[in-house]
């Protein structure tokens, strides 16, 4: 794999999911722990949600429900 597409692995890697118990009520939650730089992961999750807003605003029917079968393709 090139550099590029190495530093985007390794953004995409940078976070952890830490459980946090509160000491006084022993109440529990997760936290989300930053490990190092995450441009590539919080662009490629915009990317993704403006895909979706992009492709539901276009109103199109998911490709299996236009397709019953693979007759239908050819």
């Amino acid at each position: 794999r090139d550099s590029e597409t190495e530093e985007f692995a390794e953004q995409c890697s940078n976070i952890a999911k830490k459980l946090e118990e509160d000491s006084e009520t022993g109440s529990k939650r997760y936290i989300w722990i930053k490990l190092g730089t995450d441009h590539y992961r919080h662009a490629d999750n915009y990317a993704y949600i403006a895909m979706s807003q992009f492709i539901e605003g276009l109103n199109v029917e998911p490709y299996e429900e236009i397709y019953e079968t693979e007759k239908d393709l050819i």
